[in-house]
């Protein structure tokens, strides 16, 4: 269902954020992750020409930095990039201290709800240099703020 709703999301975006946003499929990385798959994953990324965007958003559950930034250098090289393992570790993989859900329930709710705020609340508004800290905070948004969203989403997918 997350894969349904992301994509509704995207639908929605005009076409100048269209160009600057992109996301990957949230099964990819865990898909990538235990081998057998990863030249097939590695394929479908690059067909979604992720390095003519600004934002790419990779809904992942790792704690794990290491492993994030190994998926992002196969990623490069399959693009055949010309960046190095020193450089990319120099990209900002960003984990603000930001809203946290209250169960495991909710998490793709949480996940799909701080995509839908960072694409209203960064396009034009972030930069290499500002980041996006100043905006991505505990106080970011509230648990009604959550339900208000959920309930906006199609009932087909409330119900799951």
């Amino acid at each position: 269902m997350f894969e349904i709703y992301i994509e509704n999301m995207w639908r929605k975006l005009s076409e100048e954020e269209n160009n600057e946003f992109t996301y990957l499929d949230s099964l990819w990385f865990s898909l990538h992750a235990k081998g057998p798959h990863n030249s097939k994953v590695l394929s479908w990324i690059k067909r979604k020409d992720i390095f003519s965007k600004k934002y790419v958003f990779v809904p992942i559950v790792q704690l794990y930095v290491l492993r994030c930034y190994l998926f992002v250098f196969d990623i490069f090289k399959t693009e055949e990039r010309p960046e190095n393992k020193e450089l990319i570790r120099k990209l900002p993989l960003l984990s603000p201290k930001v809203p946290q859900q209250k169960n495991s329930e909710e998490c793709g709710i949480f996940v799909l709800y701080y995509i839908y705020k960072f694409l209203k609340s960064a396009y034009g508004n972030v930069s290499f240099s500002t980041g996006c800290t100043h905006f991505m905070k505990e106080n970011w948004f509230t648990h009604e703020d959550v339900e208000r969203f959920t309930k906006s989403l199609n009932p087909i997918i409330c119900d799951v």
